[in-house]
């Protein structure tokens, strides 16, 4: 089936603006059979550039379409699964004591304490405040640490 002059002007005006899904519905003909057109009044480049960019278009709308709520809610059975693997993985570990790095660290560490020592140093900041803050919280307890 070819498409008719109208159905070409209508491409024409629309192929910039709709997903060749969208013109193919409201034209009423397959997706298969613009994509014919167009490879044969396009470059090859122009037509491979187009349809890489339809791609990544597509995968953005997917995201932008796709809350976290309903992916969430949708794989709550695997999160719930998972969060108990790892649960179970580290439960034994909980209650031991600091080892090795962890003494200097955070033991015998007296500026974690301190709240200036957070900006002195910009590339362990982060680290830094999460260890004051728990600090804070939790006073020097292991279980804390993990």
């Amino acid at each position: 089936m070819k498409l008719t002059h109208k159905q070409k002007k209508y491409l024409r005006k629309n192929i910039n603006k709709q997903s060749v899904e969208k013109i193919a519905n409201y034209l009423r003909v397959p997706e298969e059979e613009i994509k014919r057109y167009l490879e044969k009044v396009w470059d090859k480049k122009k037509y491979e550039d187009f349809f890489a960019k339809d791609k990544v278009k597509n995968t953005a709308v997917f995201f932008k379409k796709t809350s976290f709520r309903k992916w969430f809610s949708k794989n709550l059975g695997q999160i719930l699964i998972l969060a108990t693997l790892v649960i179970v993985a580290y439960i034994n570990s909980i209650n031991n004591r600091f080892v090795s790095d962890d003494i200097n660290g955070i033991v015998n560490n007296a500026t974690l304490n301190n709240f200036k020592v957070i900006f002195t140093n910009p590339f362990a900041s982060f680290h830094v405040f999460i260890y004051y803050f728990i600090n804070l919280l939790f006073g020097h307890s292991a279980a804390a640490f993990r």
